[in-house]
């Protein structure tokens, strides 16, 4: 069975689409103010097609939901105003999008273009497949427990993007304009950059190509495993306080710490040499070489470092004594000072 005139959900019942619906569906509340509940199960088809069809083939507003369980949706689906969907399996041809304090969930399935997240809303990803991108914008969090982004994650305008682990990214992390991220599991095999005074935060992970801090922003690394560099840029700060990087030395001197103009990296550890030789803790001097050491959270240390050389645009690599190592300091300073005492 074919529908074809437009399709108007607002019972504030349950109701199960299980056919063709040849044109836009819009799942409301009632009359008076009842939820209603809308899925699209095995059989369940949505939306025109066409080059002149609508490029929305599902709307969901209020209180009311939508359960995408096996059915198709033709082009985008859209929530508004506090709604809800739920992918559980089937597939989007296009984007999904959330407004407006919606909440999106997506356990398996396929979403073929972007899931895209607007306006304070919010969304849990724990499984499926999206064909493109990931996106957060103004202010909307996004939360990615599993799945496979064939495409990027990207972060806007204040938004938070939290990814646990379980999912696998085939291009960037990036942030822009104010945006947090916090990564704490995943792999990741492109690169991963934070723009324009946002902030990303790594404490676990697989990293096969760089990670950048650019214009300002700023990486936090306490965790992970990195294959490539770690890029300082035009004023971006990067902090390592542990995680293993590409091995520096003769036939392996493309990747390390990169510490460009007016940028910092601050590597936070203890028994800090630079080619093999012990060195103090602060500002490093030279140019280049090979770093080592053990990081904070007990991580050895072993990597090549550069400092843009040009002259009045050095990057600067900061070493920074973990608590222990300061304390130690300490003792040895009063032990010191009680035996010159004592002479």
């Amino acid at each position: 069975m074919s529908i074809s005139a437009q399709t108007v959900f607002n019972s504030g019942g349950s109701q199960t689409i299980n056919s063709r619906i040849n044109d836009t569906v819009s799942v409301t509340d009632a009359g008076d103010g009842t939820p209603t509940e809308v899925t699209i199960v095995s059989g369940g088809d949505v939306g025109r097609t066409g080059f002149f069809a609508p490029t929305d083939s599902l709307f969901v507003e209020g209180t009311s939901s939508v359960l995408l369980d096996g059915g198709r949706i033709r082009r985008d689906a859209l929530a508004f105003d506090g709604s809800s969907f739920l992918l559980t399996s089937g597939r989007i041809d296009r984007d999904l999008l959330g407004f407006d304090d919606s909440m999106i969930t997506v356990d398996a399935g396929i979403i073929n273009r972007d899931l895209d997240m607007n306006n304070s809303s919010s969304a849990r990803v724990n499984g499926g497949t999206i064909r493109r991108d990931i996106l957060a914008f103004n202010s909307s969090t996004i939360d990615i427990f599993g799945g496979t982004v064939e495409n990027d994650i990207v972060g806007f305008q204040d938004s938070v993007i939290n990814i646990f682990g379980g999912v696998t990214v085939e291009e960037d992390l990036v942030t822009f304009d104010d945006a947090l991220m916090n990564v704490t599991g995943g792999t990741f095999l492109d690169d991963v950059i934070a723009e324009e005074r946002s902030t990303i935060t790594i404490t676990g992970g697989s990293f096969d190509d760089d990670v950048e801090a650019v214009d300002d922003s700023t990486v936090n690394i306490s965790g992970g495993s990195f294959g490539e560099d770690v890029e300082a840029i035009n004023g971006g700060t990067i902090n390592v306080f542990g995680g293993t990087f590409a091995t520096g030395g003769l036939g392996n001197q493309d990747f390390g710490f990169l510490a460009d103009t007016g940028s910092t990296i601050t590597v936070y550890g203890t028994g800090f040499t630079i080619d093999g030789v012990s060195v103090d803790f602060g500002e490093i001097t030279a140019l280049s070489g090979v770093l080592g050491g053990t990081l904070l959270d007990g991580s050895s240390l072993l990597t090549n470092f550069t400092r843009q050389p040009v002259p009045g645009q050095l990057g600067t690599i900061v070493l920074i004594p973990t608590p222990g190592s300061v304390a130690m300091l300490g003792l040895a300073g009063m032990v010191a000072g009680t035996r010159r005492r004592r002479g």
